[in-house]
């Protein structure tokens, strides 16, 4: 085994410990990691999309968007939303298509400080508000539920890594991500597909069903790596961090949990659980 493979595994086992120890010590070490994630991807992006920003202004970015998970978690604890699927619907579409719009968005001169704080506050703050709320779906915190998506999503990024490394032959978007492939995404989907009928043992308190609908969701994040990695391209470097060796920054492990927030969210608003 070579150094950058042990480096992945150690780097790899530290970051599952520390999600296991965030989700399952209850509602506050939930809202601990969950501000530490936000607030760290908030400062990876604002480094990818406005390199250069002065420290002061950088920390001045990242606030609007760690006020609005702040929020979340506050109003999810205290049961304050209020799910209306027909708001969650709109909600769900503008998040896309904002985000649709930055994925063509033209290549243009650096963006002010007020720019990154209004990118910030949608691209990340906004899915995490969302999966505070999910956390709280029942009325209660529920760890196991929010560590079953993750599950979801490692084993999907981790079966369409493995499909497209050995059998990955057909790009999939080789002008924005070029080792990515059709076969890989293939993978990826009968991965999760595969892995919800465990994760539906192991967190029973939503139906397979459900767990298989959700895994076909976290399918689909792989669109939100494709779009990270626009942002990377455009910004001329390889991860979005050195937080995490061998792993790259933290919105590279969350980029494609990110993208799929919003329709799950939009899935449990419409067809509850």
């Amino acid at each position: 085994m070579d150094r950058g493979m042990q480096q992945r595994i150690i780097t790899a086992i530290f970051f599952v410990a520390l999600m296991l120890a965030g989700l399952l010590s209850g509602p506050y070490g939930f809202v601990v990691l969950l501000l530490v994630i936000a607030g760290v991807s908030l400062w990876e992006l604002a480094g990818l999309v406005a390199p250069g920003l002065t420290y002061m202004r950088q920390w001045v970015t990242i606030l609007p968007g760690i006020v609005l998970v702040g929020f979340g978690l506050y109003a999810g604890h205290r049961h304050l939303w209020s799910d209306v699927p027909g708001g969650s619907a709109w909600l769900a579409l503008l998040w896309y298509v904002l985000l649709w719009k930055e994925m063509f968005r033209p290549r243009s001169g650096r963006r002010s400080a007020t720019a990154v704080a209004w990118f910030g506050l949608w691209y990340v703050g906004l899915p995490y508000a969302l999966l505070a709320r999910l956390a709280w779906w029942r009325g209660s915190y529920d760890g196991l539920f929010v560590l079953g998506l993750l599950v979801l999503m490692w084993l999907n990024d981790t079966g369409a890594y493995f499909t497209g490394k050995f059998w990955g032959r057909h790009k999939l978007a080789p002008h924005i991500s070029p080792k990515k492939t059709w076969e890989g995404l293939v993978g990826g989907v009968v991965a999760a597909l595969l892995v919800s009928l465990v994760v539906a043992r192991l967190v029973p308190a939503y139906s397979p069903a459900t767990w298989m609908v959700l895994g076909g969701i976290t399918a689909l994040g792989i669109l939100g790596d494709l779009f990270e990695s626009q942002l990377k391209r455009r910004a001329g470097v390889k991860d979005s961090g050195r937080l995490m060796p061998g792993h790259g920054g933290v919105l590279d492990r969350f980029d494609a949990f990110m993208f799929v927030l919003p329709l799950i969210y939009l899935y449990f608003s419409i067809f509850g659980a």
